[in-house]
C-alpha cells in the first residue's frame, strides 16, 4: 500500500515538474515577444482612434500628418509627425503579460470585453491607393474576472493579451495633443527675404545681406539698413506664431486677403512660405487666416495680428550718426553766441589749449551712435523750430569727420528736438544727449 502511494506521489511530482518546466518556458519566450500586429507601421496611411463619443483620425499626406475632426464638416490641423510615430513605436513594441488563446467570443461579435477603454482602425496606405489591404483593427479593454489593460487585434481575433496599465497613457492621448498649432512654423535663421504686404497701409521688404538686413521696399527706404534685431524678433514670433481657433471647412474668408506675408528661406528654390489674412465680420472675432503650412482655415484675435502688423519705422534702424569714435580728436560745439572746444591729447579730454581736462567725453560720443530718431524723419524743418545748437566733430588733422545741428520745437513732443546730421533730412530726436553735451563745458566762451 505505501508502495502505491508512494509511486502515484512520485508520478503527480514528475508530471508537476514537467508542466512547470513547461509554464516557465512557455512564460519566457512569451515574455520576450511582442504583440503580434500585422501591419508595418512604416506603411500606416491614416488611424483612427475612438475613445467612448469622441473620435478623430490621423491622416497622412505624403510625407505630413494631419489631425482630422468633425464629421461631416471637417477641422484639418497639421500633426506634430513626432508624436504620431510616438504613438505606433507604442504599439510596435508591446510585450504582453498573459495572453488567452482560443478566445471564440469574437465569433458573435463580442471580443470577450467587459469595457473596450480605446479602440484603433489602422488604414495601409497602400489601400488609399485601391489595393485590397485589410484594416487592422485594434481594441483595449478589461475583461470580467481579470485585472489589467487586454488587447485584442483583428489580425488575430482568436487571442487576447494582457499587457502594462500605462499603455492607456502611451496611447490614449486627445486629438490635441498630436496637433502642431503653428501657423508658419520655419527656421528663423535660414530666412532670407521678408515682406509684409498690406492692402490699404502699404506694406515693407527687407532681403539678408552680408552685414544684416535692408529695405526693399518702401522705395524711400531701399538700401538702408533694417534694425537686425527688430527683424530677427519678428521672424522668431512669426515662426512660433498660434492660431487662437481652428476652422471647419464649411467657413469661408473674404475674396482677397487685407494683408499678406511671405518668407523666403535660402533653400527653399524661391518658394516663399505665405500667411494670408482676412478682416472677419464677425463682431471680436479678430482676423481668419490660411498658409502654406496648415491646410485649413483658422482665426485670430486682434491682439495677436497687432504685433504681425510692423509698421517701416518699426523696423529701421533709426540710428541717426555713426561716429567713428577713434578718429575724433576736436569738438567744437555752438551754442548761442558761445563757442566750446575740447582738444584730445594722450591724456584724454581738455577744454581748448588750456590744461583743464574735461571727464565723460567719451562716452558722450558712444551715446550719439545709439541715438534714434522717434519718428519718422522731414525733409523740411517747421516753421515752429529754432536753431538751438551745432557741433563738429574733426579728426586730428583738421578734417571734418561729422557736423549735428540741433533745432528746439514746441510743436514736438516734450523732451525731444531736430537733429540735422549733414544730410537732408531732419530727425526727431530725445533731446537729453544735446542738454548732457552742453552742460560737458564751462559757460564762458574759449576764443
Amino acid at each position: 500500500m505505501k508502495k502505491t502511494f508512494l509511486c502515484i506521489f512520485l508520478l503527480i511530482l514528475a508530471a508537476a515538474c514537467v508542466l512547470g518546466v513547461m509554464y516557465f518556458n512557455h512564460r519566457d519566450s512569451f515574455e520576450s515577444s511582442v504583440v503580434p500586429l500585422s501591419l508595418d507601421m512604416a506603411d500606416i496611411g491614416w488611424a483612427r482612434v475612438q475613445e467612448k463619443d469622441v473620435s478623430f483620425r490621423l491622416e497622412r499626406e505624403k510625407d505630413r500628418w494631419f489631425v482630422v475632426e468633425g464629421e461631416p464638416d471637417e477641422i484639418r490641423v497639421a500633426a506634430d509627425s513626432a508624436r504620431i510615430q510616438g504613438l505606433f513605436d507604442a504599439f510596435s513594441n508591446l510585450v504582453p503579460l498573459d495572453t488567452v488563446i482560443n478566445n471564440h467570443a469574437h465569433a458573435s461579435g463580442d471580443v470577450g470585453f467587459k469595457e473596450v477603454v480605446l479602440q484603433f482602425t489602422l488604414t495601409p496606405a497602400s489601400k488609399k491607393s485601391g489595393s485590397g489591404d485589410r484594416d487592422v483593427k485594434i481594441l483595449l479593454g478589461r475583461r470580467t474576472g481579470n485585472e489589467g489593460v487586454w488587447i485584442w487585434l483583428s489580425s488575430a481575433p482568436g487571442t487576447l493579451y494582457r499587457v502594462r496599465e500605462n499603455i492607456l497613457t502611451a496611447v490614449g492621448r486627445p486629438s490635441g495633443y498630436y496637433q502642431d498649432r503653428r501657423v508658419l512654423p520655419f527656421d528663423a535663421s535660414s530666412a532670407v527675404k521678408l515682406q509684409l504686404a498690406q492692402k490699404y497701409a502699404g506694406g515693407w521688404t527687407v532681403a539678408r545681406d552680408d552685414s544684416g538686413f535692408v529695405f526693399e521696399l518702401p522705395a524711400y527706404l531701399s538700401g538702408k539698413d533694417a534694425a537686425n534685431a527688430e527683424v530677427k524678433l519678428y521672424l522668431l514670433m512669426l515662426a512660433g506664431l498660434e492660431a487662437d481657433e481652428y476652422l471647419s471647412g464649411k467657413a469661408a474668408p473674404g475674396e482677397e486677403p487685407e494683408a499678406f506675408i511671405n518668407v523666403w528661406l535660402e533653400d527653399a528654390k524661391n518658394q516663399p512660405l505665405r500667411l494670408d489674412l482676412y478682416r472677419d465680420s464677425s463682431p471680436g472675432s479678430g482676423y481668419m487666416a490660411m498658409s502654406s503650412y496648415q491646410q485649413g482655415l483658422f482665426r485670430f484675435d486682434a491682439e495677436s495680428i497687432r504685433q504681425l502688423f510692423k509698421t517701416p519705422f518699426e523696423l529701421q534702424g533709426r540710428r541717426v550718426i555713426e561716429l567713428d569714435i577713434g578718429k575724433i580728436a576736436a569738438i567744437r560745439v555752438m551754442s548761442g553766441d558761445q563757442l566750446f572746444i575740447a582738444n584730445k591729447r594722450e591724456q584724454g579730454w581738455f577744454v581748448g589749449d588750456t590744461e583743464k581736462q574735461l571727464a565723460g567725453i567719451d562716452m558722450s560720443l558712444w551715446r550719439f551712435n545709439e541715438l534714434k530718431f522717434e519718428a519718422l524723419p522731414l525733409k523740411t524743418l517747421p516753421e515752429t523750430a529754432a536753431w538751438t545748437m551745432g557741433c563738429v566733430f574733426s579728426d586730428a588733422e583738421g578734417k571734418k569727420v561729422a557736423s549735428l545741428t540741433f533745432f528746439s520745437d514746441p510743436a514736438l513732443p516734450e523732451g525731444q528736438s531736430w537733429l540735422k546730421n549733414g544730410g537732408e533730412l531732419y530727425y526727431p530726436v530725445s533731446n537729453q544727449l544735446m542738454k548732457d553735451l552742453q552742460g560737458l563745458f564751462p559757460a564762458k566762451s574759449i576764443s
